[in-house]
Formats: structure tokens, sequence, C-alpha cells
């Protein structure tokens, strides 16, 4: 009668060098930087339409506060160190 042995798998999970790594983190950072992206223009969508509307019930005979509705409303990031890195994503900004 022979004896088996089980082998006990001590490496349960996943094994990853550091450029994998290095790798999930830009990922997740370049997951983020969208996420914030696509945020922002759907801040600037809501402004602009608050604008409009403000604009809309102002009192004939007023100037309207908002003659530009895209005015003061944008900000460049062009000056980051980091920007090249990520244009790829920011250029919806732009």
């Amino acid at each position: 009668m022979s004896k088996q042995i089980k082998i006990k798998n001590i490496y349960s999970e996943p094994m990853y060098d550091d450029c994998t790594f290095m790798q999930f983190e830009e990922q997740e950072l370049e997951e983020l930087i969208t996420g914030l992206v696509d945020y922002c223009i759907s801040l600037e969508k809501q402004v602009i339409g608050l604008r409009k509307q403000v604009n809309r019930l102002t009192p004939s005979g007023k100037a309207k506060p908002y003659f530009d509705l895209h005015s003061d409303l944008y900000e460049v990031f062009h000056q980051y160190t980091a920007y090249s890195k990520y244009k790829h994503i920011l250029k919806k900004l732009d």
C-alpha cells in the first residue's frame, strides 16, 4: 500500500512582479483622472445651464448677468508637470 502525501499550496494568491504592480497603479490613476474629467465636464454643463436660467429670469430692462455663458469657467492644466503624461485624458477639457 502506497501512502499519498497531499502537498499544500502555500501560495494561494496570484504572484505579480513590480512592473505589473506599477501597471495596475497607473491604470487606477488613469481611471481616477478619467472619472474626475468626466465629472468636471458634467459640472460645466450644469453651470452653463444655471447661467442660462439666471439670464432668462433676469427682468427685462436689466442687463443679463452672464453675457458670455462660458466666461471664467475653464481652467487649464498645461503648467503641471504630469500634464503631458495624462494629456490623452485631459484633452477632453480643452
